[in-house]
C-alpha cells in the first residue's frame, strides 16, 4: 500500500499522494471538450482510500482560476464503500478542496502530492 521513499537520506513511508491530468472524452455530454481529473490516495486506520475528482458539464472557471461543480468520489478499498461529494478545483494546479470533508487533494505539493486534512487559515 504505502511506498517507502528516501527523504534527506532517511527512509520514509509515504501515507498519501495525488496526480493531475487532462483528457478529452470521446463519449458523453463532455465529448470533445478538455476535461481535468485529479486522483488521490491516503491511508486512514490502515485502510486505503482513493479519491477521484473530475470536471462536469456544470464546471465553470471563475476569474481567480477556480472551478466549482467538481464530482468527487471517495472509495474505501477495504470495505468497498463509495461516497460522493462536490468539490472545487484550481484549474492551473489541479488542487481540489472538498469542503464538506475538510480535505484537500494537491498534486503540486512536495514529494509526489498530498491528500488529506485541509485546515483553512483565517488570514
Amino acid at each position: 500500500m504505502a511506498r517507502t521513499v528516501k527523504v534527506d537520506g532517511q527512509p520514509y513511508t509515504k501515507k498519501s499522494g495525488a496526480t493531475f491530468s487532462k483528457y478529452v472524452p470521446k463519449k458523453g455530454p463532455n465529448r470533445g471538450k478538455n476535461q481535468f481529473i485529479t486522483n488521490g490516495w491516503f491511508l486512514r486506520n490502515k485502510e486505503l482510500m482513493n479519491i477521484s475528482c473530475v470536471t462536469t458539464t456544470k464546471s465553470k472557471v471563475t476569474p481567480k482560476g477556480w472551478m466549482g461543480h467538481i464530482a468527487c468520489s471517495v472509495l474505501n478499498k477495504v470495505t468497498g464503500e463509495e461516497t460522493f461529494f462536490w468539490g472545487a478545483m484550481q484549474q492551473s494546479t489541479g488542487k481540489v478542496v472538498i469542503e464538506k470533508l475538510s480535505m484537500v487533494v494537491n498534486p503540486a505539493s512536495k514529494n509526489g502530492g498530498y491528500c488529506g486534512t485541509f485546515i483553512q487559515s483565517n488570514n
